[in-house]
């Protein structure tokens, strides 16, 4: 085992640089006008864009299926069936 004074000391500098690092870091995150548009975030709003238009799509086919479903009997036994 090394001299317990030395470990300290190298511990001490380590969080002193992750103390600092996480400071700046803090510092960047107070001033959004700073950062940049992510590219992932852009990734996510145009998945979530084509989600919503999927959404939107299922939405009118059931509705238009429910809609039909209406105008005709329904058969009971092929009901119990599935």
């Amino acid at each position: 085992m090394g001299d317990p004074v030395t470990e300290y000391s190298a511990r001490f500098q380590q969080q002193e640089r992750e103390i600092q690092s996480l400071s700046a870091e803090i510092e960047s995150l107070k001033n959004p006008q700073n950062l940049g548009p992510s590219p992932r975030l852009d990734e996510l709003r145009e998945e979530n864009a084509k989600l919503k238009y999927r959404l939107n799509v299922l939405k009118r086919s059931f509705q238009e299926e429910s809609t039909s479903c209406g105008k005709t009997m329904t058969n009971i036994n092929q009901r119990l069936q599935e």
